[in-house]
């Protein structure tokens, strides 16, 4: 416990700039800034020096952090204060020396609002500095811990330089209280090409005795990240989850995760929980595995692989970033660890056996819907070895619902995840790829960007599968829109009344397919597969009724 400033956010600040190796603080005097100040002196491994004039204060601080090595911070008060740095952080900038900026600001909602000492400040110094974070007057201690350790990783990443923080402050600004101040650091480690053994091992060292949760994100196929996931599926203590798209076709891999979640109860889901997630890859497309890691123990911590300048805590508990290839990073690790302190692995794995086979059994039993249809698709393109691409909203979920090990390859627009661009998308992935591509789509997206198939290049490999259920269906399972009268009108998008797929197909040059049952589905594959032309195959569905049945199926995994 110490006394100091009642602002969380400033004394979290000030104990994330010492764990981070500030030694020094340069501050000039102010109200608004008074809070920073408070909390930096009462940081007792932060030495302070006032400077009244900012130009001065900040070239005092670039001259403190040239020489030592260490990164500075240098703190003002709102208004044309923070500008009198920019000489000082322009020549930081261009000598790659670490400067922190942390200036007080007014609330948002009072600049340009004629009020005393109130300017545009987030920003304003962006042109000489690396990255400006703005932290809201209502921002939570986990956003506001984030997007100072992302600030100061910035500044210490290669190449060097100085960086903004730019803190909202609301009255009171003065009052004090015993607080014990404990913001979650995030560390970062920036390895050039392998670790070296002492890294390696001391890492090992850290995770062994632990249970660990590899996620996988989407990502390009590689023999060496297989390998080594391999290994690590096997070890007792480790637990391996990979999306659709993460193409990852491990023995022991948990590739339903929403199947696994859905079917336990919340005790056991509880019981699940790792002490360390290592995660890579694209952005999680499971929104109950965001949901359950996000609601996990304080305890957890996440460790993030890959090449990323930014501080992506997706799941709420990051601790560490590793910028570096994931499949040298994986492969090193899985020789430092040692196995056999947990029963992780066979507890995960027996409650996954389960979830399969009552999935499988709901599944078979299944009548006719749009996921069915495209389980039906996916196996298609299994054992064809097609690469496949999906198109956003439900599409790429439902994949997660069937074996897809056959598949060369399996992508789509994770980044961002819109729908605007993934008929495009997989031509221009078909044109650059040895393989037939099959794109799986719903209606709305395929109708989207439905320009994208226009190109004269079109190979004749291209599928395209369109499964037409009356519009986007996620909006018919999300919660927040599937009770709104609004849903069919606005939401759902129908396809223009009297636009016929067929006249689609044939003004592209595709040859036509549709099914509207498991039996047609299974009739035409043959010949839609063996084209000699890009071709489209429509499968009709019941937008309305798949959406129950989806619904159904998660609810019935517990039973």
């Amino acid at each position: 416990m110490i006394t100091t400033t009642t602002k969380s956010v400033c004394r979290n600040l000030a104990a994330l700039l010492s764990a981070h190796g500030v030694r020094r603080a340069v501050v000039s005097p102010g109200s608004r800034n008074a809070p920073l100040i408070v909390a930096l002196n009462r940081q007792r491994d932060i030495a302070l020096t006032e400077v009244v004039d900012e130009r001065s204060a900040a070239f005092v601080a670039l001259g403190m952090a040239a020489r030592s090595g260490v990164p500075v911070a240098i703190c003002c008060t709102s208004g044309s204060a923070l500008l009198n740095y920019a000489p000082a952080l322009a020549e930081a900038f261009y000598r790659h020396v670490p400067l922190i900026v942390v200036s007080a600001d007014r609330p948002s909602e009072w600049i340009d609002q004629a009020d005393s000492q109130t300017m545009r400040q987030c920003g304003a110094l962006s042109s000489v500095t690396k990255k400006c974070v703005d932290i809201a007057v209502d921002a939570s201690e986990v956003v506001g811990d984030r997007l100072v350790n992302e600030a100061v990783l910035s500044a210490l990443q290669e190449p060097r330089g100085p960086v903004h923080i730019n803190v909202q402050l609301a009255p009171p600004l003065g009052r004090i209280e015993e607080a014990e101040v404990r913001p979650r650091v995030i560390r970062m480690m920036e390895p050039r090409g392998d670790l070296r053994y002492e890294q390696v091992r001391a890492l090992g060292e850290e995770l062994n005795g632990r249970r660990i949760l590899i996620v996988a994100g989407g990502c390009a196929p590689s023999p060496r990240l297989h390998r080594a996931l391999g290994r690590m599926a096997s070890m007792p203590d480790v637990v391996v989850v990979g999306e659709p798209t993460s193409n990852l076709h491990v023995r022991g891999l948990v590739g339903d995760v929403d199947s696994l979640l859905a079917s336990v109860t919340d005790d056991v889901a509880e019981s699940f929980y790792p002490d360390v997630v290592v995660s890579f890859g694209l952005p999680v497309v499971s929104a109950r595995l965001k949901n359950w890691l996000r609601a996990a123990p304080e305890s957890m911590e996440h460790w993030a692989l890959g090449y990323d300048s930014l501080t992506s805590d997706t799941f709420r508990h990051l601790t560490m970033r590793i910028n570096t290839d994931p499949a040298v990073f994986l492969s090193q690790l899985a020789g430092a660890l040692k196995s056999g302190a947990t029963n992780y692995r066979d507890s995960v794995a027996g409650a996954y056996l389960t979830a399969v086979g009552r999935r499988n059994d709901l599944l078979g039993r299944m009548p006719w819907a749009d996921f069915m249809a495209v389980g039906r698709l996916l196996r298609l393109g299994a054992r064809k070895g097609w690469d496949v691409e999906l198109s956003n909203g439900m599409t790429v979920r439902y994949a997660a619902l069937f074996d897809n090990s056959g598949i060369h390859r399996m992508s789509g627009n994770r980044g961002i995840s819109g729908i605007e661009g993934s008929t495009s998308t997989a031509v221009g992935a078909a044109l650059a790829s040895q393989h037939p591509t099959l794109l799986i789509t719903g209606d709305t997206s395929a109708f989207y960007d439905i320009a994208g198939l226009a190109s004269t290049d079109l190979p004749s490999g291209f599928r395209i599968a369109i499964i037409d259920n009356g519009g986007g269906n996620i909006f018919r399972i999300v919660a927040n829109t599937r009770s709104l009268d609004e849903r069919e009108r606005f939401l759902a998008c129908h396809k223009p009344v009297g636009v016929s797929w067929a006249d689609v197909a044939r003004s592209y040059g595709l040859d036509f397919f549709e099914a509207s049952s498991f039996v047609e589905l299974d009739s035409v594959a043959a010949e839609f597969a063996a084209s000699g032309r890009p071709a489209m195959l429509v499968v009709h569905t019941d937008g309305p009724e798949s959406a129950k049945l989806y619904q159904q199926y998660f609810n019935n995994l517990k039973q």
